[in-house]
């Protein structure tokens, strides 16, 4: 029993010592790496070169694409002296864009033109911050005037669809400007009236001061006459006299009183009532000018949905430059040149072990 487990034990021993002694066949160095690569560098640069050639093949067939944009600004309206709000928010207008006029404007393409056959995509967008939309389209220079008309087909139709608003609140202001004027042309016809009136009144006291003036020298004349009639005593013909002057005196100076409280009262009052009623005309046409000034000043800042500019090309092509295209061919080519350089090397070696078995 003893002498069979040391027998186990010496066996084990040899085992380990054959084992760390054999060389590891199996293990790779990057030295056999390199071996590998020089014995097949033909391989190897053919198909990296290969690459490279095809890699300029096909920047030099590929088409150069270049961007069509051009820039949308949401028109804005008044709203009640509070100045302007955008006709209709920067979101909801991305939305009839992107779900509604886009996808009308390419089915119409598309349908009018059945020999097209390139996929068309339309984008639009908002800049971070700001109330512009920005519309976008890729594609070859020889088709430009297709990707402009299309950019601005879109664009019209969403000036028509915010025109419809837009013109609800232009007729509105003219409306109220129009109304405003013709309270403006009464208010100055009533100013014009009145003004007659002032200067009707001023003739009146002209002529009410002749009257009152040629009655006061009436009355004085007939004093002086009572004043001798009333020396002759006793005389029935001066007595009947001074009776008729006295009579005439009376009637005068009743007559001089009225005509006076007419031209120092009641044409007073009069114009100063006018003139109040000017002056309040006045007001009146003021403030109805500041209110058509200040719809004018509306109308005239109203700012319709409008494209800022025309499409427009891009000044350099867009896409994938052709310098990372061939970059891309070469990491490609010499990935595949390794590969290509193992797999022939393997089956060299499963021959060549075929064959000395």
């Amino acid at each position: 029993m003893n002498k069979a487990s040391s027998d186990l034990e010496t066996e084990s021993r040899n085992l380990q010592y054959v084992m760390m002694e054999r060389p590891a066949e199996d293990e790779i160095s990057l030295i056999d790496l390199w071996l590998v690569l020089a014995k097949r560098k033909k391989v190897f640069f053919f198909i990296v070169l290969l690459s490279l050639v095809v890699g300029f093949l096909f920047v030099f067939s590929k088409p150069l694409v270049y961007e069509f944009s051009t820039s949308i600004e949401v028109g804005t309206q008044p709203t009640n002296g509070r100045g302007e709000v955008a006709i209709e928010s920067t979101q909801t207008t991305l939305a009839k864009l992107q779900e509604g006029y886009i996808p009308l404007v390419l089915a119409s393409h598309y349908a009018n033109s059945p020999e097209w056959t390139e996929a068309i995509d339309i984008k639009a967008s908002v800049a971070k911050g700001s109330g512009i939309i920005r519309l976008s389209v890729s594609g070859s220079e020889r088709d430009a005037e297709i990707y402009k008309r299309l950019l601005s087909d879109v664009v019209e139709k969403i000036k028509a669809d915010h025109k419809r608003v837009s013109s609800l609140v232009v007729n509105d202001l003219q409306l109220g400007i129009k109304k405003k004027e013709n309270i403006g042309s009464q208010l100055i016809n009533e100013s014009i009236l009145m003004q007659s009136q002032i200067k009707r009144l001023n003739k009146k006291e002209l002529l009410l001061n002749k009257r009152i003036d040629s009655l006061s020298e009436f009355v004085k004349t007939n004093e002086k006459l009572r004043l001798s009639a009333s020396g002759s005593k006793g005389n029935q013909d001066a007595t009947l006299t001074l009776m008729m002057l006295d009579n005439e005196l009376r009637t005068s100076r009743e007559l001089l009183a009225e005509l006076e409280d007419q031209s120092y009262l009641d044409l007073a009052d009069e114009r100063e009532v006018l003139r109040n009623e000017i002056s309040d005309n006045e007001k009146r046409q003021l403030e109805n000018m500041q209110i058509i000034a200040k719809d004018k000043a509306q109308l005239s800042n109203l700012l319709e949905t409008r494209a800022i500019i025309k499409p427009l090309k891009s000044l350099k092509p867009v896409g994938t430059s052709s310098k990372l295209i061939l970059v891309l061919f070469a990491v490609a080519g010499f990935m595949l040149s390794l590969i290509a350089v193992f797999v022939i090397e393997f089956l060299e070696s499963v021959k060549t072990a075929q064959l000395e078995r």
